[in-house]
């Protein structure tokens, strides 16, 4: 279980076990005895023909089947839960569900679909033992697919293709063939990426055809019966303020005097609820869907474009329908008031970050924006203000502020990824962001005291372990925490995020603090936010692209037109909360993938070139490196930097024996990309030659006999050497 357990939960085939356990042939059968003991007492899951340690995180996994009452659900030992909704999921597919207590008795959430039938593959067309084969998408050469070349449709070596099983009764067709039926291109190309990662994590792309007809039957305008009850705002100067690249803008704001020295802040938001009604076929494809998914040049919406990029986009100069906070804010930044309004706006610019921030800056120096008009820029002078307000009283709160720099895809004329850079946040995106915490906050707040249901979003304080572990990192930096002999808190974190402002370790505490971090989460019950140092917190202010926003929306109404909400509003809380978090998790990774796939794009023209970067990951495997430009990550396996080391979990670092040189978080390195792997999405780096090309290969030397038998030494493991351990893997 010590292998299996580790935190990163490894998926490990049984001879890969055998090899890292060191068994001999004779011990292999009684490991496949106490696999299957494992996994039958709920300590082992399998995934496919590969094993790991047992989900931690409540997660209920099995096969879908129907119930004696003709319901579907998945069993957990002796409990069958059933299912209310069951998405793409069918009879006899491997799923994982949250399992929660409904009125009805114990009952489950569908998380995701773990394995079920392909009707295509996505797959790179790659060598086999006997020709050409097709492997498919983030699989490795051992799981090819059989492919007879007449069946290739052309397609050439590398090439990524959609393939499908031949049917067996096909004469002279061996029972698992398949053909090609579509191809993609190379991967890099734009459409072969977004293909292969929408297979591989299984996307919905396609809204239903009721989906749309719904959307299409929206009437154009607002008819006079919709402003009934809404307050008219229309002559304030609301404005949105989103990235330049931006294709739908549903939040705006608006800041005016108030007395005493306040600022009267509204933030509208578009009133998605009230095109997408609860139960209709638009609501359910946003719900099985749970958020929009947003890739490099191109996303995957919840909602059709007829709604999230036409009636709910707050365009200028066009009336729309908004559910507005209005948050009187004093002059230290505490929310004296706090109200909500079904409204109307008419939005009267859309700015870029970059517009604002210059209209920010003019307002500061007393003078009025070029191109902007008076009122405009008193707008953004007045957000600036109200921003740094709201700032100074989230610091007296404790609040974490990490600014991790994100990476920007650069594409060129063709789509395709040519640069990768680091995403700044400027003084207008902060601006935004503090008025839709304020906006989240307040509106947390107002269903907690009325007691209408809501979808939050809490975020637990860390493990003791992960919070006494941080707290040795931050010292082998030299930064104090909240000293020698306490234990790591909030403060002590706030107090180190200081500290490193400005010198080299900065990014890697900002990094190391974030992943000590339990992952964020949405729930019926109001648990606070750690990181933001909140009581209360949820969404609110992205109904267009999260489901959980929605689900906000509709309990805010409710409580405005003084209506009961429903009549299990807990357990509706909790669906859209288990449904929403898993969902997000996913669209995070699939995010993820296509980064990676980027990433690789832009690197594999570099193969041979010499970059420097920052060691933001240590591993009884390698380092992981960010280079600084372009900004990219890759790894620098142990095997491949000279001389042998041990781990140093502790201290995250790798040792070098006989010596006290080690490599640790934070360092700087000179590295060579030796090679890309786009079907894995890794870029394998090697450490640049010390005495220019006529160096000594890197890795080169023979292998003591410790390091050839993989036995661990010190306080971590060396991986074994190749027989030729001085050539690229």
């Amino acid at each position: 279980m010590d292998l299996l357990g580790k935190r990163d939960r490894p998926v490990l085939g049984r001879r890969e076990i055998a090899r890292r356990l060191a068994l001999h042939p004779g011990q292999v059968r009684p490991l496949d005895t106490l696999l299957k003991r494992l996994e039958t007492r709920g300590l082992v899951e399998r995934q496919g023909g590969r094993f790991r340690a047992r989900r931690g995180d409540d997660l209920v996994e099995g096969v879908l089947e129907r119930g004696r009452d003709g319901l579907f659900g998945v069993r957990d030992g002796d409990r069958f839960l059933r299912l209310g909704e069951l998405g793409d999921a069918q009879e006899g597919d491997r799923i994982r569900a949250q399992a929660f207590e409904a009125a009805g008795g114990a009952a489950a959430e569908l998380v995701e679909v773990v394995a079920g039938a392909r009707a295509q593959w996505v797959c790179r067309v790659a060598r086999g033992q006997r020709g050409l084969a097709l492997v498919p998408y983030r699989g490795r050469d051992t799981e090819a697919l059989p492919v007879a070349s007449r069946d290739l449709k052309g397609a050439e070596l590398g090439e990524m293709v959609v393939a499908e099983v031949l049917s067996p009764s096909r004469k002279g067709r061996p029972a698992m063939s398949y053909r090609v039926v579509e191809r993609l291109g190379f991967a890099g190309d734009p459409e072969a990426d977004f293909r292969a990662v929408v297979w591989h994590r299984d996307l919905p792309t396609e809204f239903s055809r009721d989906a749309l007809a719904e959307a299409d039957a929206l009437a154009d305008g607002i008819v006079a019966e919709e402003l009934q009850g809404r307050v008219d705002l229309r002559d304030r100067c609301f404005v949105t303020i989103d990235p330049a690249s931006a294709r739908d803008h549903d939040d705006a704001v608006f800041v005016e005097p108030a007395e005493g020295g306040c600022l009267r802040l509204w933030v509208a938001i578009a009133d998605v609820s009230h095109f997408v009604r609860e139960g209709s076929a638009l609501d359910r494809g946003a719900w099985l869907r749970g958020n929009s998914i947003y890739f490099p040049g191109r996303s995957i919406p919840m909602l059709p474009e007829r709604i999230s990029s036409d009636l709910c986009s707050l365009r200028p100069d066009v009336d729309r329908l908004v559910l507005a906070a209005e948050l009187e804010v004093d002059g230290e930044g505490s929310i004296r008031t706090a109200h909500f309004h079904e409204a109307v706006i008419r939005s009267q610019r859309r700015l870029s970050y970059q517009e604002a921030e210059a209209g920010m800056k003019s307002a500061e120096e007393g003078r009025e924006a070029d191109g902007f008009g008076s009122e405009i820029s008193e707008q953004l002078g007045r957000l600036g203000i109200v921003a740094d307000r709201l700032a100074r009283q989230r610091a007296l709160l404790l609040s974490l502020d990490f600014d991790l720099p994100q990476p920007e895809v650069i594409l060129d004329d063709e789509g395709r990824p040519s640069d990768i850079r680091r995403a700044g946040r400027g003084p207008a995106h902060r601006a935004v962001e503090e008025a839709m915490l304020a906006a989240n906050r307040a509106v947390a707040q107002a269903l907690l005291d009325s007691s209408h249901p809501g979808v939050y979003r809490v975020h637990e304080a860390p493990a003791p372990l992960e919070l006494a572990a941080l707290g040795e990192l931050y010292q082998t930096f030299g930064f104090s925490g909240s000293g020698r002999g306490k234990a790591l808190d909030r403060a002590g974190m706030v107090k180190t995020l200081g500290e490193a402002e400005g010198r080299q370790q900065e990014r890697v505490v900002h990094y190391s603090t974030l992943r000590a971090m339990k992952q964020a989460r949405y729930a019926a019950d109001s648990l606070g936010h750690f990181a933001l140092g909140f009581d209360a917190y949820l969404h609110f202010t992205s109904p267009i692209r999260r489901y959980a926003d929605l689900a906000v929306h509709r309990s805010l109404r409710q409580l405005l037109r003084r209506e009961r909400g429903p009549r299990d509003g807990f357990e509706w809380a909790s669906r859209i909360a288990i449904r929403t978090s898993a969902r997000e998790r996913l669209a995070t990774t699939a995010e993820r993938d296509m980064i990676g796939l980027a990433r690789c794009a832009v690197m594999k023209e570099r193969i041979g070139d010499e970059f420097e970067g920052t060691v933001t990951g240590v591993a009884e495997h390698g380092l992981y490196l960010t280079l600084d430009d372009p900004f990219v990550e890759g790894m620098v396996r142990i095997s491949r930097l000279r001389g042998f080391f041990d781990y140093d979990r502790s201290r995250h670092r790798l040792v070098a024996r006989g010596s006290r040189f080690q490599h640790r978080l934070g360092d700087r390195m000179k590295v060579v990309v030796a090679s890309v792997n786009s079907q894995m999405g890794w870029i394998d780096l090697d450490p640049a030659p010390p005495g220019g090309e006529d160096a000594a290969p890197v890795g080169s030397g023979k292998p003591r006999k410790a390091e050839r038998e993989g036995i661990s030494k010190g306080k971590g493991r060396v991986r074994p050497k190749k027989k030729r351990s001085g050539r690229r893997r």
